[in-house]
C-alpha cells in the first residue's frame, strides 16, 4: 500500500509561541485555529494585500504542524515569496533568485508573527474577510 497525502495538507514548522499565541488572538476574530489564520493571511499575502518584512530572529524550539490550505491558496504565496513548489505541490519548496524566505514555514511564521504582534489585523465584514496591515 502506498502513501499518498492528502490534497491541500501542508508540512511547516513554526515556534510554538508564534503558532499558540495566533491561535489566541484569532478566536475572537472569528478564526477557531492559528491554521484558519495562517490560511487568512497566505490568501491575503498571495493577492498582495499585505507585505512581509521577514527580520533576522532566531529561533526557539520548532512546533511541527500539518494545516490544511487549499493549493489555490498555497501556490500564489509562494510564488509571491519567490519559492518554487514541487510538481505535486506538497514536497520542500525551492528559493528562486527572488526569494524573499527561505522556506514556507518561514513565510508562515513570519505572517503568524505579524498578526500575533498586532502587525496586521484580520476583519470580518459581513461573510467575507479581508486583511490590513495595522
Amino acid at each position: 500500500m502506498t502513501k499518498t497525502a492528502r490534497t491541500g495538507r501542508r508540512s511547516i514548522t513554526v515556534e510554538r509561541p508564534v503558532w499558540e499565541k495566533a491561535a489566541s488572538r484569532g478566536r475572537p476574530d472569528g478564526l477557531l485555529s492559528a491554521a484558519a489564520v495562517l490560511t487568512m493571511l497566505l490568501a491575503a499575502y498571495g493577492r498582495g494585500d499585505i507585505d512581509i518584512d521577514p527580520p533576522p530572529y532566531e529561533c526557539g524550539a520548532r512546533l511541527a504542524q500539518a494545516p490544511e490550505v487549499p493549493t489555490e491558496i498555497w501556490k500564489p504565496a509562494a510564488d509571491r515569496a519567490g519559492l518554487q513548489l514541487s510538481p505535486t505541490g506538497t514536497g520542500r519548496a525551492t528559493r528562486t533568485d527572488r526569494a524573499v524566505v527561505r522556506s514556507m514555514s518561514e513565510l508562515a511564521e513570519v505572517l503568524l508573527r505579524d498578526y500575533a504582534e498586532g502587525r496586521v489585523r484580520i476583519t470580518a465584514v459581513h461573510t467575507r474577510l479581508y486583511m490590513a496591515a495595522a
